[in-house]
């Protein structure tokens, strides 16, 4: 069904609620991994969050995606097949990268997500368009964690994303193994804004005000 077209960086700014996500992309240039420390982390703390699944990422990982399929504590969106850049691409790709990924995680799912995250962030209004024509919520951020930078260790990555936070916050960090400091900033990102008042939901529930 066609959604509302659109850009969703953040929810309600009234409530301190906020939510984690983290990509899980890869490309044809070769194969990512996975991070089970910040899965360990967030199931010890008991944090929802989001990620955002590439479909080359989820063939070679299929047993991560059902153990992150399996926790309530979890939500899956759609990170396009091969983390293309949407704003460069044709309508006829963004929806083949789209339907590939909806595809395979309906068959070993049963069920398809309603959430998108643009490879890079990247995108151009035919791409909103595409988008919202596949019923699809595209979902950016309004905290980028910088943790693709190896050179943006713990404390750097901890200190920039607490002075950005805000109530309705969407953080963005990476799980594929290229998050690089990003499971060790957990440990303190996550009680550090617990004491603040701060609420971790998933993205759904950011947006329904749950």
């Amino acid at each position: 069904p066609l959604v509302n077209r659109g850009l969703i960086a953040h929810g309600n700014r009234v409530e301190k609620k906020i939510a984690l996500t983290f990509d899980l992309c890869q490309t044809e240039k070769g194969k990512a991994g996975f991070d089970s420390e910040i899965v360990r982390i967030l199931v010890e703390t008991k944090t929802p969050a989001t990620f955002f699944m590439g479909g080359l990422w989820i063939r070679d990982h299929m047993a991560e995606m059902l153990v992150l399929a399996g926790n309530p504590l979890f939500e899956l969106g759609n990170h396009s097949w091969s983390h293309p850049d949407f704003s460069r691409i044709t309508p006829e790709k963004m929806t083949e990268e789209i339907q590939q990924t909806q595809s395979i995680m309906g068959k070993f799912l049963g069920y398809q997500p309603n959430l998108f995250r643009f490879p890079y962030g990247r995108y151009s209004e035919n791409a909103l368009d595409v988008i919202a024509e596949n019923g699809l919520y595209a979902v950016q951020w309004d905290v980028a964690s910088g943790d693709p930078d190896p050179a943006v260790d713990a404390d750097k990555m901890t200190t920039w994303v607490l002075r950005r936070i805000k109530p309705g916050s969407i953080v963005v960090m990476h799980a594929n193994g290229r998050g690089w400091h990003t499971a060790e900033a957990l440990t303190v990102i996550i009680p550090s804004l617990q004491e603040k008042g701060y609420i971790f939901v998933t993205i759904s529930k950011l947006l329904s005000g749950q």
